[in-house]
């Protein structure tokens, strides 16, 4: 029985962990990397469940951090620096909800879908910069990847070969993207 328990208490302690490490990268670095969520609404239940979870997933650590073999004073001490880092982390996610936000990219006009592969397109996007609105625009390739997400980069579009792509500058609807 405490075999299946402890088990139990390893998986639970290395998800977190694993949620923990994925947190802090899409926190740090995910807003500035090339691949960007395909579905805005995705992305944004993917930032909320980091924003919810991340105090609940420091707590969790508590289930392979405190050990019979640890001392009470070394186990009281892990209790209370967890705890600790969690409500500061609970804090710091909120005072981001309530300062700036996070960066919001939105597709606003498709310009070009390209004739070999009908996914790969070239939009001009809506930058937001959460609480301070709209930073401006960029015209950007968007090449699927993984379903999930595109591969974004940076495109002159005076400096494609318009024989591979098909003009077609349509709005898209900003709440359901193409």
């Amino acid at each position: 029985m405490t075999t299946t328990i402890n088990i139990i208490l390893r998986i639970i302690f290395w998800l977190t962990i694993v949620f923990i490490v994925v947190a802090f990268y899409a926190l740090i670095f995910g807003q500035s990397s090339t691949y960007e969520f395909a579905d805005w609404k995705l992305s944004r239940q993917f930032y909320d469940t980091i924003m919810q979870g991340l105090p609940i997933a420091i707590l969790l650590t508590l289930t392979g951090t405190i050990k019979r073999a640890n001392d009470k004073l070394k186990n009281i001490t892990i209790i209370f620096t967890t705890i600790t880092g969690s409500i500061f982390s609970f804090f710091m996610m909120a005072s981001m909800l309530f300062s700036v936000g996070f960066l919001t990219i939105t597709n606003d006009t498709l310009l070009y879908r390209h004739k070999a592969n009908s996914a790969t397109v070239i939009m001009t996007q809506v930058i937001g910069e959460g609480a301070l609105g709209a930073d401006g625009n960029r015209v950007v390739k968007l090449e699927p990847f993984l379903k999930f997400w595109n591969k974004t980069s940076i495109i002159d579009t005076t400096r494609i070969n318009k024989s591979d792509w098909i003009f077609v500058n349509k709005k898209t609807d900003m709440n359901n993207d193409e």
